[in-house]
């Protein structure tokens, strides 16, 4: 993931500081688009390889970055009120905070409505990561108001070289 363009291009906008307030992950793998979520807010924060803070993003402990549903769940109009609602807290380590939404091409108009509003008009250091397995379910409006990150499928020779630098053989 570290190798594609979308992963880049949000590694640039840390860099130059010029984070956008909204991002929509366009990744095919639905098996792997929440553990996709954790590894681009690690990147978002900046935070190393192996450190705490890369550590605490993955087992949900770190207090500036939140991932909707929980594991095994659905989005509901429940979580989006809730992540409204904790939006307009302060971040508690840093000046930013990060709600990821774990498939999101999943939400139905209505809810994705609910969120438009603050898509539109963000709130100073609230910062959203979209992630879905297909943009045709998802609302003009919202496209519109994201930045897109969009992964193509890996192709074989990727995953074999993928697999070697994990020392796997045929």
């Amino acid at each position: 993931l570290r190798e594609t363009t979308a992963y880049k291009i949000l590694r640039g906008d840390r860099l130059s500081g010029r984070l956008s307030h909204a991002y929509m992950l366009d990744f095919h793998d639905e098996r792997n688009l929440r553990g996709a979520l954790e590894i681009f807010a690690a990147e978002f924060f900046g935070a190393e390889a192996n450190s705490a803070e890369r550590a605490r993003i993955a087992n949900g402990s770190f207090p500036d970055f939140k991932l909707y549903p929980e594991d095994g769940k659905k989005l509901t109009a429940d979580v989006i009120s809730e992540i409204l609602e904790d939006s307009v807290l302060k971040p508690v380590e840093g000046s930013r905070k990060l709600y990821a939404v774990c498939g999101f091409d999943g939400a139905s108009v209505l809810l994705q409505n609910k969120l438009l509003k603050t898509l539109e008009e963000p709130i100073g250091g609230v910062h959203f990561l979209l992630g879905a397995c297909s943009l045709a379910p998802v609302l003009d409006t919202v496209k519109s108001r994201v930045k897109l990150l969009e992964i193509a499928p890996f192709t074989e020779e990727q995953i074999y070289a993928a697999l070697e630098r994990q020392g796997h053989r045929e």
